[in-house]
C-alpha cells in the first residue's frame, strides 16, 4: 500500500498531502512540486538575505529553471477538473446509504443522473474516474466536507491547498477515518466480494499515532447525505483558481 510519511512541520505537512492529493500516481511530479514549494519558501529569506545560500549558482540555475508551485497545483486542477471531487462524492454516498442496499454501482447512478441536466457525463465515465482516484478518494471526501459551509465548526481555508496547515492534523484525521471506514465497507453483490477501498492501493498516513483518531460518534456520519447536497448541486474545483 502507498504510505505518506509526514515531515516535520505542519507546513511540510500540507504541501505534501497537496502533492498526493494532486499527483496520486506520479512521483515525479510530487518532487517536482516539493522542489517548488521549497524554493518558493526560500527564495523571500535569501532576498532579504535572512537565509544564506551555499550554492549560489546551483541556486541561480534553480531560479532559472523554477515553476512557483502556485502555478503546478492550479495546473494539475485544471487537467483533473472535477474528476476527483466525484470520485470523494462516491466514497461518501457509498458509505452514507443503507448498508443492506449500497453499492458503488447505485451512488454512481445517483450522481449520473444528478449530473445530466449541468454537464455531460455517463457511468462508465464515472467507473474510469472511481479506478483512477480512488487511492486517494479519502481525502477528496474529506476535502469535500472541509469547503462545505457549516459542515464543520472554525475551519480555516487556504487557497491552493487542502486544508490550512494550523488545521492540517485534524483534516488528516477526518481522511483516515473514511479511509478504514472504506477499507471495511464491503456492499452485499460487490464483485469478487471486495471491499470499497483496496488497502493495497489506497494512501494512508504514517505514523498514525501522529494524527488524532476518529470514531463514527466523533463524525457524526449518517445517511441523510448533509455532506454531499453541495457535491449534487455544483461540480467544486481544487486549486488556486
Amino acid at each position: 500500500m502507498p504510505i505518506l510519511q509526514l515531515p516535520t512541520s505542519h507546513r511540510a505537512i500540507t504541501e505534501a498531502v497537496t502533492g498526493m492529493m494532486v499527483f496520486p500516481t506520479s512521483l515525479s511530479k510530487r518532487r517536482e512540486l516539493k522542489r517548488a514549494f521549497a524554493l518558493d519558501w526560500a527564495r523571500p529569506l535569501v532576498d532579504a538575505k535572512v537565509l544564506e545560500i551555499r550554492d549560489t549558482a546551483l541556486y541561480e540555475e534553480n531560479l532559472k529553471n523554477h515553476v512557483p508551485a502556485a502555478v503546478l497545483v492550479n495546473r494539475a486542477a485544471e487537467e483533473m477538473g472535477s474528476d476527483p471531487t466525484l470520485a470523494g462524492a462516491m466514497l461518501l454516498l457509498t458509505l452514507g446509504t443503507d448498508r443492506r442496499v449500497a453499492s458503488l454501482n447505485l451512488s454512481n447512478l445517483a450522481l449520473d443522473l444528478a449530473y445530466k441536466n449541468k454537464r455531460p457525463t455517463s457511468k462508465r465515465k464515472l467507473e474510469y474516474i472511481w479506478q483512477e482516484y480512488q487511492p486517494v478518494a479519502h481525502f477528496w471526501a474529506a476535502h469535500q466536507i472541509w469547503i462545505t459551509p457549516g459542515a464543520m465548526p472554525n475551519v480555516k481555508l487556504l487557497e491552493g491547498f487542502p486544508c490550512h496547515p494550523s488545521q492540517v492534523m485534524l483534516f488528516l484525521a477526518m481522511a483516515e477515518y473514511l479511509r478504514r471506514k472504506g477499507e471495511n465497507f464491503r456492499a452485499p453483490r460487490s464483485p469478487n466480494n471486495a471491499f470499497l477501498l483496496d488497502k493495497n492501493r489506497t494512501w494512508r498516513i504514517a505514523p498514525a499515532s501522529r494524527i488524532g483518531r476518529m470514531t463514527d460518534k466523533d463524525f457524526r456520519f449518517d445517511s441523510m447525505y448533509k455532506f454531499l447536497l453541495p457535491i449534487l448541486n455544483e461540480r467544486k474545483r481544487y486549486g488556486t483558481k
